[in-house]
């Protein structure tokens, strides 16, 4: 069984690749490291459901309208158009 340290784990291009640290080929799991005011990427939706765990600080993140998540907060995303969205760190 492979196990993989978050803090400590390796961060190319702005996230780390969980998934692969672990050998896992079924599941897509990243961390990105944002800074603060920084997005998590473009306004985008999966095809598959997803999951977003604010590890630490807090994110903005926009649906149809803004929603702040604490640390310690699970959110999950059908799959689909219709759960579209966006995050980005909120400023400290």
């Amino acid at each position: 069984m492979a196990a993989i340290n978050i803090v400590g784990a390796e961060n190319l291009d702005g996230r780390v690749d969980v998934a692969h640290a672990l050998g896992s080929a079924g599941t897509a799991m990243y961390i990105y490291d944002l800074l603060p005011g920084q997005t998590g990427g473009p306004y985008r939706y999966e095809y598959e459901e997803e999951c977003l765990l604010v590890v630490h600080g807090s994110v903005v993140l926009r649906t149809d309208r803004e929603h702040t998540l604490e640390r310690g907060d699970l959110i999950c995303f059908p799959p689909g158009p219709a759960s579209a969205q966006r995050s980005r760190r909120a400023d400290p």
